[in-house]
């Protein structure tokens, strides 16, 4: 009974959300990521290091269906492990959103390109997941959280590749359609060859700014 009632609280909240939100949202954001990086290579600690990320993101949105169109990118410096363990990464994808910006499904591609000692190679892969964006209110801060799955990847020859995603972040509107933001950002990418796993874990405090048209 307790579940029934939570999950039928959580449905009217959804709705009335809905019934609140604009019906068409444009938003574009800049911002910086202080981003640290672990890097494993099956279970076994290879790399560390930390470093400067910077991104853009531009989404649109009309009722029911959003597109989104992102790229970040970055140095990541070695502060201790293996001799040239740090690197250079780029990610651009591309995302379709369904449903109501308060609960949505997303489904994208993306291809990352991670440059280092041995030189570039790039891997490319799909991504689902879920995003809520909720508006508190007349106070100008929306809350976002987004989650998403990599699978389907390929790299190098006999290579797969998988990993997951989450951002949540605050905006809040200082003047206008102008916004800052601030939220923390976490990675983990694998790249599987051999039986052997290489994983890469990259998180860090994102601060930005952008500008949002609404109505």
């Amino acid at each position: 009974m307790r579940t029934l009632a939570g999950t039928v609280l959580v449905l009217c909240i959804s709705a009335t959300a809905a019934a609140q939100a604009p019906n068409t949202d444009i938003s574009l954001r800049v911002y910086g990521i202080s981003a640290t990086r672990d890097a494993t290579l099956s279970a076994v600690t290879v790399g560390s290091g930390s470093g400067t990320m910077t991104g853009g993101e531009f989404a649109t949105r009309y009722a029911w269906a959003g597109l989104t169109l992102r790229l970040v990118n970055g140095d990541v410096a070695t502060a201790s492990g293996a001799a040239g363990s740090g690197s250079s990464l780029t990610t651009a994808e591309v995302r379709v959103q369904l449903g109501v910006r308060v609960a949505s499904l997303d489904v994208g591609y993306a291809m990352r390109a991670v440059t280092g000692s041995l030189g570039t190679t790039t891997y490319s892969y799909l991504r689902a997941g879920a995003s809520s964006i909720l508006d508190v209110g007349a106070t100008g801060v929306s809350g976002r959280l987004s989650l998403g799955m990599y699978f389907g990847g390929q790299g190098v020859p006999n290579t797969t590749v998988s990993g997951q995603e989450i951002v949540a972040a605050l905006d809040y509107r200082v003047r206008g359609p102008f916004f800052v933001t601030l939220g923390y950002r976490s990675e983990v990418f694998q790249a599987t060859s051999a039986g052997q796993v290489r994983a890469e874990h990259v998180s860090g405090v994102l601060v930005g700014a952008g500008i949002r048209y609404a109505r």
